[in-house]
């Protein structure tokens, strides 16, 4: 049975991101290209069925997209696949802004 998916708020990613967990960027390449969340790590959602085994090492990873879909969608596949280290950053990258925190362009 797969476990409720944890949501977490963008001050709680920066905070496990500092501490180590990994941010997953899910958007595509050209989404990516305008603009990202410092030190994230890019698997676009397309090539996340080839790419999933590549995130079983991570300690902790906390999927991301544009507003929250995809990366929930993600996030949901990860836990189908066996990984139980995942949460979700609710609110995508616009949230992340919204909350003051900085992106590289």
């Amino acid at each position: 049975m797969i476990s409720r998916m944890r949501i977490i708020d963008p001050k709680e990613a920066k905070k496990l991101q500092a501490d180590g967990a990994t941010i997953v960027d899910v958007r595509e390449e050209d989404e990516r290209a305008l603009e990202r969340i410092a030190g994230s790590v890019h698997v676009p959602m397309s090539q996340l069925p080839q790419k999933i085994d590549t995130l079983r090492h991570v300690p902790m990873i906390i999927f991301q997209c544009a507003t929250g879909g995809r990366s929930m969608v993600a996030a949901e596949f990860a836990q189908m696949q066996g990984l139980t280290n995942i949460s979700d950053l609710g609110g995508g990258i616009e949230a992340w802004k919204e909350a003051g925190l900085p992106v590289e362009r």
